[in-house]
């Protein structure tokens, strides 16, 4: 697993922008190689009382997320499994007086596989009540989300668990290898998908079940990605290099491919991500 987030980390439209409702925290070593991030609210607040809270855009950024909202006021959580997506969305800011708090684990798209054992053939651009997923995860961790309004203990608790409900049963050979290929070399699609010696409706079948897309699906989505953070870690980006370097025809069906899984140009990406007007 350590190999395939090597050099790849899955970037959001803003992932440099934190704030009181809104924080990102690494897992642990040993769950690392599994969990992208933790993330959420560092403490409990008011959503009206809050003034920084805008509508945020989501990109297809290559992960699945178990989403608690708790809320102290009323005591209760509401849970939610949200699916591997592969086109952008906006999403509204919280509102209402009740003092409330965000606790969220956001995982590798395939890793989730090793921690529930449902299927995932059916989790693109979908979102569930997470129960349905994680049932007795979800049902160890409320209390203490409850009961522990800090980060940090949240946390703390969030990896206790997963390490204990983690299956090391591996991911099929053949995904994995698919994936390697995907995050660490350049090779067309077909070339991949031909040095993984299967057919193509068996992969699919494979995929689908334990990553929730199909291959090509991953491969557009990784690509992309492999792009968002090629643009966010160099300050000048030449549009014709990333051509080559990522097997488009040209200019053009770059843009093309970048703006329909990100709604935005590469520049209005950028600007958006880095807060500028």
């Amino acid at each position: 697993m350590k190999r395939l987030i090597t050099q790849y980390r899955p970037r959001t439209a803003t992932p440099f922008s934190f704030n009181a409702t809104h924080s990102e925290y690494a897992a642990n070593y040993f769950l690392q190689p599994y969990i992208i991030c933790f993330w959420g609210s560092e403490q409990p607040y008011r959503p009206d009382a809050v003034a920084e809270q805008s509508t945020s855009l989501v990109v297809p950024d290559t992960a699945m997320d178990i989403i608690f909202i708790i809320n102290y006021s009323s005591g209760k959580v509401f849970t939610s499994f949200h699916g591997i997506n592969d086109h952008a969305y906006y999403v509204p800011p919280m509102s209402g007086n009740d003092e409330v708090a965000v606790f969220a684990v956001r995982f590798y798209f395939w890793t989730v596989g090793l921690f529930t054992r449902v299927p995932l053939d059916k989790v693109l651009n979908y979102n569930f009540d997470a129960r349905e997923y994680f049932a007795d995860f979800v049902e160890a961790l409320t209390p203490h989300l409850i009961e522990e309004r800090l980060m940090g203990r949240k946390i703390l608790f969030a990896e206790q668990l997963l390490s204990k409900q983690i299956s090391f049963q591996e991911i099929d050979s053949h995904v994995f290898n698919a994936l390697y290929l995907m995050l660490k070399t350049n090779k067309s699609s077909q070339e991949i998908f031909d040095s993984v010696y299967l057919s193509r409706r068996q992969l699919e079948r494979l995929f689908l079940q334990y990553t929730g897309v199909t291959p090509k699906k991953a491969y557009d989505l990784i690509r992309y990605q492999r792009i968002w953070q090629t643009m966010l870690g160099e300050e000048i980006v030449n549009a014709q290099d990333l051509v080559f370097r990522f097997g488009f025809v040209d200019q053009a069906h770059l843009l093309k491919s970048f703006k329909k899984f990100h709604g935005l140009t590469p520049r209005a990406a950028k600007n958006l991500a880095l807060n500028k007007k």
